[in-house]
């Protein structure tokens, strides 16, 4: 998660285009998206390298290995559709949740030379609005008022 800050002096808006401008759903992530946090958590921490000393196929261990991964078919075909519908239960909870309750929104503005400001806006439709406004703004060369300086 970014910190917030201040702006170096002589910094102009229009110095700092192009600007990318768009509202965020999920503020919490940064700049990283959900498929980057979950290949930087699966991968991160991964074991180092493996030896296996001794290979050797016995019989009793092949079998052992067929009902293992039977197991894990069944317990997969049986599990997957109950976690299926938590998910999308939580997630018809939250979008309800933040619509009717107009939880913020984030307008986020990626600028030429790195830089990050950020909008909070109550509600989509405000949040969409003041998207178009502070893009405009922007490549007017003004900073709307309200703006957090992101790292």
């Amino acid at each position: 998660m970014g910190t917030t800050g201040t702006l170096p002096p002589g910094w102009t808006a229009a110095a700092a285009g192009p600007w990318r401008v768009h509202r965020r759903w999920v503020t919490s992530l940064g700049r990283e998206t959900v498929g980057r946090r979950l290949r930087r958590r699966i991968l991160g921490s991964a074991a180092p390298g493996v030896e296996v000393d001794d290979i050797s196929f016995d019989l009793e261990d092949v079998v052992f290995g067929i009902v293992r991964w039977l197991v894990k078919i069944v317990l997969i075909v049986l599990v997957v559709p109950v976690v299926l519908v938590v998910v999308l239960l939580v997630g018809l909870v939250e979008a309800l949740g933040r619509l009717l309750l107009r939880r913020q929104w984030a307008v986020d503005a990626f600028g030429r030379d790195e830089t990050i400001l950020r909008w909070r806006q109550p509600g989509p439709i405000r949040a969409r609005t003041g998207r178009d406004h502070i893009r405009a703004a922007l490549a007017a060369g003004t900073v709307p008022p309200g703006a957090e300086v992101r790292s």
